[in-house]
């Protein structure tokens, strides 16, 4: 069931692979393979060197690197996530996981893909055999780079209902819809997490109940690691007539 997932498209893709994948766990794998360069696997379109693990406390399957000797070799301009004939290319252009996997490449170059982290640690153990891997510094940050032309990096957050203005509606929950930058992976209205659906690299929807009849809604974004992006704070009242 698992692997036939990787043949459908669509909202049926969507529907399956959400069932079946750690979703985000998923693209932080696919992110980070996003920068290696490696030719010789699923996201260049051949079908071997990935692997896949099933949780045993929900059955959800997390993608495994495997094999990555070809790493280094792709032109650091070389598309990403990957070949359009791959089922990888599908499952990561889905709009929420398209979204999750930028999200995880700006992490991951921002903390730890770039010269400046790298370099001392390359140093080090190159040092100690010998070499110089400086090269693999360098391709790593140019990839980087290539990678950060392509992603909107000034979105502000905001809600995008009336305006962002205050509205009224006659049920419960109401769909809170806007806008939010790269660094946003979880969105809390009046302190509760509530499931983010992102509808593209910049807005989302968030389905809140409403409990009386003026409603005063805090929705603030959180990067990943739970720390409260700057600027990324706005409320809006909902009247639930």
């Amino acid at each position: 069931t698992f692997s036939k997932s990787f043949s459908l498209t669509g909202a049926a893709l969507r529907t399956q692979t959400a069932q079946l994948l750690d979703s985000d766990e998923w693209m932080r794998t696919l992110a980070f393979k996003a920068f290696t360069g490696d030719v010789d696997t699923f996201t260049a379109g051949f079908n071997h060197n990935f692997m896949v693990y099933f949780r045993q406390d929900n059955n959800r399957a997390l993608g495994l690197l495997w094999d990555e000797d070809f790493s280094f070799t792709a032109s650091v301009n070389t598309a990403f996530p990957g070949t359009s004939s791959a089922g990888m290319y599908r499952i990561v252009t889905l709009p929420d996981n398209n979204r999750r996997y930028y999200n995880h490449l700006l992490d991951l170059m921002t903390t730890t893909i770039n010269s400046a982290h790298l370099s001392p640690w390359a140093n080090r153990y190159a040092g100690l055999l010998g070499q110089d891997w400086s090269g693999v510094v360098n391709y790593l940050q140019q990839r980087a780079n290539f990678i950060r032309s392509y992603m909107p990096l000034t979105t502000a957050f905001a809600i995008t209902n009336n305006g962002g203005r205050g509205f009224a509606t006659s049920g419960s929950p109401v769909s809170l819809a806007g806008s939010a930058p790269l660094t946003v992976k979880d969105i809390r209205v009046n302190g509760v997490s509530y499931p983010v659906t992102w509808l593209s690299l910049t807005t989302w929807t968030v389905n809140v109940p409403l409990f009386s009849y003026s409603n005063l809604l805090a929705v603030q974004g959180f990067d990943n690691y739970n720390t409260l992006v700057t600027n990324a704070s706005v409320s809006i009242v909902v009247t639930n007539l």
